[in-house]
């Protein structure tokens, strides 16, 4: 649980889904997917590692590997815009508790 609520406060600024009522408004969400697409430079709709690895977030990271790998659900090497959403709603849940 300790690497989802790391995971998920590292890849918050990607995302920007979280909001104080647990909604997200369209501007945020739109801002989420302009994010993730500069972020995916070859336009495939996944962030590869490399990609990932490039974002000033991973930059900051002590361990940006661990960061993607948890964060990376379906164990295929690429962050989806769900894989990440998801582990912010669990965040959010967590922090709702």
């Amino acid at each position: 649980m300790k690497k989802l609520i790391l995971t998920a406060i590292t890849l918050s600024p990607l995302l920007l889904i979280s909001c104080s009522n647990g909604n997200s408004s369209p501007s945020r969400l739109a801002q989420a997917r302009q994010r993730f697409d500069l972020a995916d430079t070859n336009n495939d709709g996944r962030l590869s590692f490399d990609e990932y690895n490039d974002t000033r977030i991973a930059q900051a990271s002590e361990n940006p590997q661990a960061q993607f790998s948890t964060a990376d659900s379906d164990e295929n090497g690429y962050l989806s815009k769900s894989e990440l959403h998801s582990s912010l709603s669990q965040l959010r849940n967590l922090k709702n508790q």
